[in-house]
């Protein structure tokens, strides 16, 4: 639980650094788009460039929706989020179950705008992974939480003595 938890924010960080390198290389193809913030992609072996409706993202008037820019702010927010619950969840696992549920349910909202192909019930691939991963995150948190109220933390004490201190006073009442 420690070292799933140690590694969200640094997963997250990779994650959002990754996506700049998915800026530049045109690898994720979205829907059209014509508004302030629609990229688009003039290097002719781009996937974005040539996305599955048809549209061409390097004409003037027809740019993408900027679906690697939403995952690099979603991304960012989540991190802040558990950035700021470090230290205040408990138990152990509590900031990684965090980290799938809302990572998921960012792709899931932002996967509605990637022209990714569709599976089933117009959804894509990405959503029901997303979907599966909420599924196993939200009740792991939920869990993990009421593990955390029925197991009430000792005072320092009522947690009694240290094992250590126990067993090295047994072993010197044996010898003596």
């Amino acid at each position: 639980g420690i070292l799933m938890d140690l590694t969200a924010p640094a997963l997250l960080l990779a994650q959002t650094i990754g996506r700049l390198g998915d800026i530049v290389n045109g690898e994720h193809c979205a829907k059209a788009a014509d508004h302030l913030l629609s990229m688009s992609w003039t290097h002719m072996n781009s996937l974005a460039r040539n996305c599955a409706n048809g549209h061409s993202s390097s004409a003037a008037s027809v740019g993408a929706e900027p679906v690697i820019l939403y995952e690099i702010i979603w991304n960012s927010m989540v991190l802040a989020v558990l950035w700021a619950m470090r230290g205040r969840l408990k138990p152990n696992g509590m900031i990684w179950a965090l980290y799938i549920s809302l990572y998921a349910l960012g792709r899931f909202a932002i996967s509605f705008a990637r022209e990714d192909r569709i599976w089933a019930a117009g959804m894509q691939e990405a959503h029901y992974i997303a979907l599966v991963v909420l599924a196993v995150g939200v009740p792991l948190l939920v869990y993990k939480a009421r593990l955390i109220e029925r197991a009430p933390e000792l005072e320092p004490a009522e947690a009694g003595p240290k094992v250590r201190g126990t067993r090295a006073r047994r072993r010197r009442q044996k010898r003596g």
